[in-house]
């Protein structure tokens, strides 16, 4: 979507599951203190903490890369 989120103490959990033989499954918990959301026109707000619980990876060992996941929902929370 363009936004560029910057965050100081950022905290990351992470709680794999198989899909299949090639693809996993990356639940993480995202937290962080002041941060500030960008977004491409240059708009912005800035928050005392963000939790992020719904975020997901799914990681493909076929090309060792990882597309991470954020519900509409959950981001639209920090833009509006």
């Amino acid at each position: 979507m363009g936004y560029h989120i910057n965050a100081s103490d950022v905290k990351i959990a992470v709680d794999p599951s198989r899909v299949d033989d090639q693809r996993t499954r990356i639940d993480l918990d995202i937290r962080a203190d002041q941060a500030t959301v960008t977004g491409a026109n240059g708009l912005g707000r800035s928050y005392d903490e963000i939790d992020l619980d719904s975020v997901y990876g799914i990681y493909d060992k076929t090309t060792d890369k990882i597309t991470v996941h954020v519900p509409l929902s959950e981001a639209l929370s920090f833009l509006w």
